[in-house]
């Protein structure tokens, strides 16, 4: 949509400019037109205008001209912006969106103005008036018109020029400027070159702390361009930077660059993208009068640390020229597909649909292409090189349908210019066999997948599109059609967003959503902290397989904070408080300046906004590494914005809650106090069963078995020993069922091995010559457990292989370890193995389990399969227990 002037004056240097005919400004050098009093009398004879008339367009300002009237001594010129010449007053003078001017003694039968009028694309009138001594008359025409329309520049460059030319904000945090003559970027242009250090970040006053301004005035006419065109680039710490602009009625306009780190970036901005700053800064019109500007700055800001940037190139330009840059939708066909990469498989990818649809092709054994079946791998994918842009959108809509196998997912893997990849996952059984379904993925969904750039998702420049499956082991097909970038906003309803909160109170528990992105239909998240994310969590929930799943919200540690909203409705009636599920999963930074730190639990906000308008806020001032339940009354929130409610705020009631937000932020600071930041990214923060309810006490309640060291000997540590369930339904209470194939159930059993106390074991069910079932128990690891292996009970088939699985996660990524018992015997066994037995199978990580580490264990599986038979069975586990009585290394078995 285009933008319109509501502001607008005229510049003059050369001609006299009289509002409400009262004040008069001389001018200097009329040149021809210079007036010379000559003394004529008698009527004056009637008059034409001549040029411009009948709305004529010129890109140019005109000369007026008009006919000679008999007796006429001088004329009176006058231009405006309308038909009824209006002048204004000094109690309401005219709009800046409007235009009076009038020249007085004009010699002759015509006149140039010698300064543009600032607005353009408009139409302006004018008239005549003869004088001579005695008399006055008008033209013969009531007025003349024309239109002035603005030049269709191709480009317009804001030149860097001299360093003289750009100065450091002095209010704010210090930088360094100069002119880079290197031609950096490959331009055969200079650059302009800002660097600041971290002691530079603390100058300025205190609220100005890390806000950086560099300033250039070039008041100049933007008239005929829609975009902003750059070359960028950025290294150092995190740090938010904005171009911005002053425009002709001096509102301040910006838009953030999406920084790529340790890259060269080409940036294209579209004006109707800039905002208005509203923060200690005049507001006029609130139009963006991006045609005319009178200063173009960058600006930093969160820049706590050090930093180097280089701007080159920067100019004004239309879209339309550079729209072959970006992607808009995909035709594979324009993509040679001797340029594809096959990665771990090959698909022969077939095209279709005039290139609207990809078919990836896999088979169980080897074909022409292969040597291999998919199954060797398990998974593969297909790059296609697409180096180009985004267009304007937050989400990708495509079509996808399978054949075959349902226990594969789909992948859509996207690798940015910084080398940073992100993907997407979604199940083959949330898709339809043989139909296409349409997904809608916002770009928020995507997760990290491999981070050698900057790990702040972009989604700007993207160097290849991956599309592929994995956890497939059968032949089948994977089709993709009708890619393309859209707007979520245009895809999802208003409605469709909104929380229905019942009689149930619950505002959400995540239960009903399918896949990820779903969430994304929902909950809105801020962009302020550079890691904002939210995903289903199904296996760190507690609940076992009785709670489907949880949420999961990420946040960067010293950037402001991530906010997640979701608009509510609530119909539910006598609510009096607020409950959540909360758990912190963030791992304190490594850094040997925090020992002193026993954790880095992050700070968390919940806010209550009314439909009236009310913002009301409690804060958890450090959240808990194990699941709680927190009831918060209403009276214990405070009021955020009082200062909008003269007679003063409405007081919380469940039926006037409009929103529910919550944020998440961690400063790390030295012993001293000071701040020393060190930008962890990917902390998670777990939630669920969100809900109204009528408590009146502010309570905090475990809803998680946080596993400590034994009473008797502080070497061992019970995971578990199953005697405490009373029925199945407890047991799932604990465990979960990752998979929930038709074969696979877990069961409460009294089948032991006939110790004394010991009654009950667990039972698993899995099936022959098929994919393995996979039994999880979420895990929380007080820090003083210390072990060196695990001990278990098991008893077996002669037939099963049992996959020992334990999952650690530590700074931001997840290592699997792997222990293997191969033809499980069908006696009772006590298995003692030392975590030195347990293979780590992340092929990116090299990290072992050591007793100083445990606590970081998130996750025990249990996977089961046998290639003999197709028969349901049976697998038995009981007592596991982890043992720092062991060695590493130990190793042993013993019948029972």
């Amino acid at each position: 949509m285009k933008k319109i002037f509501a502001k607008s004056f005229i510049i003059l240097m050369s001609f006299l400019l009289v509002s409400c005919g009262e004040q008069a400004i001389d001018f200097d050098a009329l040149g021809e037109n210079e007036y010379q009093p000559i003394e004529t009398k008698g009527e004056i004879g009637s008059f034409s205008l001549l040029t411009p008339v009948d709305n004529i367009s010129t890109v140019e300002l005109p000369t007026f001209t008009w006919e000679e009237a008999e007796n006429a001594s001088n004329y009176t010129l006058e231009v405006a912006s309308t038909i009824t010449f209006e002048q204004g007053t000094d109690l309401i003078p005219l709009l800046d969106t409007e235009l009076y001017l009038k020249k007085q003694g004009i010699a002759t039968t015509s006149f140039n103005l010698s300064s543009a009028i600032r607005i353009k694309d408009r139409s302006y009138y004018w008239r005549v008036t003869a004088h001579n001594d005695d008399h006055t008359k008008a033209c013969n025409e009531a007025y003349g018109a024309f239109y002035l329309a603005a030049n269709a520049n191709e480009e317009i460059p804001i030149e860097i020029g001299d360093i003289e030319n750009w100065i450091v904000h002095p209010q704010g945090s210090q930088a360094d400027i100069s002119i880079n003559n290197t031609n950096f970027f490959g331009n055969s242009k200079e650059s302009l070159a800002i660097e600041f250090t971290m002691e530079q970040t603390k100058t300025g006053s205190s609220e100005s702390d890390g806000w950086i301004v560099v300033t250039k005035s070039a008041e100049m006419e933007l008239y005929g361009t829609d975009s902003l065109y750059f070359n960028f680039y950025y290294m150092g710490h995190d740090a938010d930077v904005f171009v911005r602009f002053l425009d002709s009625d001096n509102e301040y306009w910006h838009c953030e660059i999406q920084v790529a780190r340790n890259s060269k970036q080409t940036v294209i901005l579209d004006f109707d993208d800039f905002q208005l700053r509203t923060k200690d800064s005049y507001i006029g019109d609130g139009i963006f009068g991006y045609q005319n500007i009178k200063y173009f700055e960058v600006v930093f800001e969160h820049s706590f640390g050090d930093g180097v940037c280089l701007f080159s190139d920067i100019k004004a330009i239309r879209y339309e020229r550079y729209s072959h840059m970006f992607l808009d939708s995909l035709d594979f066909n324009d993509y040679e597909k001797s340029t594809w990469i096959n990665e771990a498989y090959n698909f022969n990818p077939a095209i279709g649909d005039e290139g609207r649809s990809l078919t990836l092709n896999y088979d169980s054994n080897p074909n022409e292409h292969n040597t291999k079946g998919i199954g060797s791998a398990g998974y593969g994918f297909v790059r296609i090189p697409i180096n180009r842009y985004f267009s304007k959108g937050d989400a990708i809509k495509v079509d996808v349908k399978y054949t075959g196998y349902t226990t594969a997912n789909m992948i859509l893997r996207i690798y940015e210019q910084d080398t940073d990849r992100w993907s997407y996952t979604h199940p083959y059984s949330n898709l339809v066999a043989g139909q296409y379904k349409t997904l809608i993925i916002p770009f928020g969904a995507f997760d990290k997948s491999q981070i050698l750039g900057d790990g702040t998702k972009q989604f700007y420049y993207i160097i290849n599109l991956q599309f592929g499956l994995n956890k497939i082991y059968d032949s089948g097909t994977l089709s993709f059609s009708n890619f393309e970038i859209v707007s979520l906003d245009n895809e999802i309803d208003d409605e469709e967003r909104i929380a229905n909160v019942g009689m149930d109170g619950v505002i959400d528990n995540f239960e009903s959503y399918e896949t990820s992105n779903e969430l994304y239909y929902k909950w809105m998240l801020s962009n302020t902290n550079k890691d904002e994310y939210i995903a289903l969590e199904k296996e760190y929930k507690t609940g076992g397989s009785a709670n489907k799943a949880a949420g999961k919200i990420t946040y960067k540690s010293d950037m402001g904070m991530a906010a997640y909203t979701i608009p509510t409705s609530v119909t539910a009636e006598g609510t009096n408080a607020l409950s959540i599920w909360i758990k912190d999963g963030t791992l304190k930074s490594d850094n040997a300046a925090f020992n002193y730190l026993a954790d880095a639990h992050p700070q968390m906000t919940i806010q209550l906004r009314l439909i009236s308008g009310e913002e009301y806020r409690y804060t958890i001032t450090a959240l808990k590494g194990a699941w709680y339940e927190y009831n918060i009354p209403y009276s214990l929130f405070t009021i955020n914005n009082p200062e909008l409610f003269y007679e003063g705020p409405a007081p919380i009631t469940g039926e006037a809650i409009s929103y529910f937000s919550i944020g998440v932020q961690y400063f790390y600071k030295l012993e001293n106090g000071s701040a020393y930041p060190v930008y962890s990214s990917a902390n998670p923060v777990y939630l669920d069963n969100i809900k109204l309810t009528d408590a009146t006490s502010y309570e905090e309640i475990v809803k998680e078995k946080v596993l400590i060291p034994d009473n008797e000997d502080e070497k061992l540590c019970y995971v578990d020993d199953f005697e405490n369930y009373q029925s199945d339904s407890e047991l799932y209470e604990m465990w979960s069922d990752g998979v929930g194939f038709a074969y696979s159930e877990m069961n409460v059993s009294n089948n032991t091995a006939g110790q004394p106390n010991n009654e009950q074991s667990m039972s698993l069910k899995y099936q022959g010559n098929s994919p393995s079932v996979n039994y999880f128990l979420a895990t929380n690891f007080a820090d003083d457990v210390d072990a060196r292996g695990m001990k278990i009970s098991l008893l077996g088939d002669n037939q099963a292989t049992v996959y020992i699985n334990i999952y650690l996660e530590m700074s931001g990524t997840t290592v699997q370890f792997r222990y293997t018992l191969t033809n499980l015997v069908s006696v009772w066994k006590e298995y003692s193995i030392g975590f030195d037995n347990f293979t780590n199978i992340s092929s990116s990580s090299s990290v072992l389990i050591t007793r100083n580490n445990v606590k970081f264990i998130k996750k025990i599986t249990f996977g089961i399969v046998n290639n003999v038979d197709a028969n349901i069975s049976y697998v038995n586990v009981d007592d596991m227990i982890f043992d720092g009585n062991m060695t590493y290394s130990h190793l042993s078995s013993t019948a029972l």
